[in-house]
């Protein structure tokens, strides 16, 4: 490895009802991540941006928060601001800002290691038709390959991410991975050992969990 190598993440989360924990899971470990996976590879420049996703029905279809940002404790604040609300029809709509990302989200630093953490319970409508345009599988697999990011797939709770087999393509297309049934207290060490085998990299000891998981009002 060389001496210092700038890996950028970007969580993209279903913010619908059903995804709070699991807001609330990454939430409070990934802190605590960061810190064990820089002891360990001192070489690896973290930095991260965040977006939701609900449907198109909903009042905010997606939500590109945070730009790449190498401060963690920005990651950590707008993830508590994040409230899981709508769906309804299991189906999401993140076909749209998967094709719109790299646009609009993430401002990748150049040469770093791109990678999109995508968190969800239920499957992708096929396409999904926003402000006149119409954003598919295809579109979103276009967008991601044209700045080389690789979509790391975790699948939670209702464990449904790849319902329609949209989250399978993207993944496999991007040489990323998809990841089945991530359990609630995983899903920051999932990513962050995904990451580590990518790159031959020293894996992060879990953390000692000192923080509730219980959904927060």
């Amino acid at each position: 490895m060389s001496d210092e190598m700038l890996v950028d993440v970007y969580f993209l989360m279903d913010a619908t009802g059903s995804m709070q924990n699991a807001i609330n899971s990454v939430k409070n470990e990934i802190k605590d991540y960061v810190q064990g996976y820089c002891k360990c590879n001192p070489g690896v420049k973290l930095a991260y941006g965040l977006g939701t996703y609900r449907d198109i029905s909903d009042s905010r279809p997606y939500n590109f928060i945070q730009t790449i940002n190498s401060n963690v404790d920005t990651l950590v604040n707008n993830l508590s601001l994040i409230r899981a609300t709508g769906g309804g029809d299991q189906l999401e709509g993140q076909v749209i800002p998967l094709s719109l990302l790299n646009y609009k989200a993430a401002k990748w630093r150049p040469g770093a290691l791109r990678l999109v953490a995508w968190y969800g319970d239920h499957g992708a409508h096929s396409s999904r038709i926003y402000n006149g345009k119409t954003y598919d599988k295809q579109t979103a697999l276009d967008n991601l390959l044209e700045t080389n990011t690789i979509v790391i797939g975790l699948s939670v709770g209702n464990n449904k991410l790849n319902q329609q087999g949209i989250a399978q393509y993207i993944t496999s297309e991007t040489s990323g991975r998809y990841v089945e049934d991530v359990k609630y207290d995983k899903l920051c060490c999932t990513l962050f050992d995904e990451i580590s085998e990518r790159l031959h990299l020293k894996k992060v000891p879990s953390p000692s969990r000192t923080h509730s998981l219980a959904m927060e009002s």
